[in-house]
């Protein structure tokens, strides 16, 4: 949580007008964790999605992964994916 704290932080720092709301949430979704994401993007009214991709899946995914992936094509708003730092 310190990780997107901070980075909520450096976002609101760079845009004074806008304004941050965080989540990190964990899914029971038996559809996945896609579907989790974009249930909670229809239930809480999200306006962009922050997801993070190791891309460790085939090849043709490799470079967003899997996950990351599937988010940004079931959901209805914006996503920004990050890679992570090695």
């Amino acid at each position: 949580m310190k990780t997107v704290d901070a980075a909520a932080s450096k976002v609101e720092d760079a845009a004074l007008a806008l304004r941050v709301t965080t989540a990190v949430e964990r899914t029971a979704s038996f559809d996945g964790v896609a579907a989790g994401v974009r249930e909670s993007v229809q239930a809480h009214g999200i306006d962009l999605v922050v997801v993070g991709s190791h891309g460790r899946s085939n090849l043709r995914r490799q470079l967003v992964g899997s996950v990351a992936s599937a988010v940004f094509r079931t959901v209805d708003v914006p996503v920004l994916v990050v890679k992570r730092s090695d």
